[in-house]
C-alpha cells in the first residue's frame, strides 16, 4: 500500500539551523497500534491526540478502535528506508521516478508473560493497522503532525521467543513495516504517554 505525501508547496526552503534543531530522541521505547477500521486521531474535541483523556478512551475501547501498547521496547532500530526507483527508459524522457518507499521499524520485547506470548501470536493475524510510536524524548511521531493521523498500511510481524543463553535476557522480537513515499513527522513532545500500557490489562500491552 503506497500513501502519496501532501505535496501542496514543495518549493519551501529547508532550515537546517544547528540552533534551532529539536530535541527528537534517537530511540523508539513505545509503539501504538490500531486496526485501520478503528476511529483515527482527527484533532477535533473529544477526539485530539494531545490530550490524555482523548488517548485513554481509545486505550479502553473495545472495538476495533482499540489502541494497543508495546511498551519498554529493547534493540529498536528505524533505519533510514530508500526508495524504490524507475529510472531510464522506465520514466518519459529518462530520469528517475520514485515509486514509494519501505519503512520499517525493528525492536524487541524483553519483559513478556505467558499472556503476552498468546497475545503477541494474535498480531500475526491482524490486518492492515495504523500505528504511532513515541521516542527517549517523549516525542511522538505520527503520520500527520496537525491531525495527529496514525501511519497507515503497516503490517506487524513477530517473530518467536529468544532463549539464547547464560548472560542474555529472553525477549521476542517483532518489526512494523509500511510503504509510503512520506516519512513519519514528529507531533509534540507527549510524557503522558510514558505511563500508558493499556487500561484493561497490567503490564505488557498488545
Amino acid at each position: 500500500m503506497s500513501i502519496t505525501c501532501l505535496c501542496d508547496d514543495p518549493l519551501e526552503s529547508v532550515q537546517n539551523e544547528k540552533c534551532d534543531v529539536a530535541d527528537y530522541g534517537n530511540q523508539v521505547v513505545k509503539i501504538f497500534g490500531q486496526k485501520e477500521t478503528g476511529t483515527d486521531f482527527d484533532g477535533t474535541v473529544n477526539n485530539s491526540i494531545l490530550v490524555e483523556a482523548d488517548w485513554d478512551e481509545k486505550l479502553a475501547a473495545d472495538d476495533d478502535t482499540r489502541i494497543v501498547v508495546f511498551p519498554n521496547l529493547s534493540d529498536t532500530e528505524r533505519p533510514s528506508s530508500e526508495p524504490n526507483k524507475e529510472t531510464g527508459n522506465q520514466v518519459p524522457y529518462g530520469g528517475e521516478e520514485i515509486i514509494d518507499r519501505p519503512q520499517i521499524i525493528n525492536a524487541a520485547m524483553k519483559y513478556v508473560t505467558g499472556a503476552d506470548l498468546r497475545k503477541i501470536d494474535q498480531v500475526a493475524c491482524w490486518p492492515l493497522t495504523r500505528f504511532w510510536f513515541l521516542d527517549n524524548n517523549n516525542w511522538l511521531w505520527a503520520f500527520n503532525a496537525t491531525t495527529g493521523e496514525g501511519i497507515p498500511g503497516a503490517s506487524f510481524t513477530t517473530g518467536t521467543y529468544q532463549q539464547m543463553g547464560i548472560g542474555t535476557k529472553n525477549r521476542n522480537p517483532f518489526n512494523v513495516s509500511w510503504n509510503n513515499v512520506c516519512q513519519p513527522v514528529p507531533v509534540a513532545k507527549l510524557s503522558f504517554l510514558r505511563t500508558k500500557s493499556g487500561s484493561n490489562v497490567s503490564g505488557s500491552t498488545l
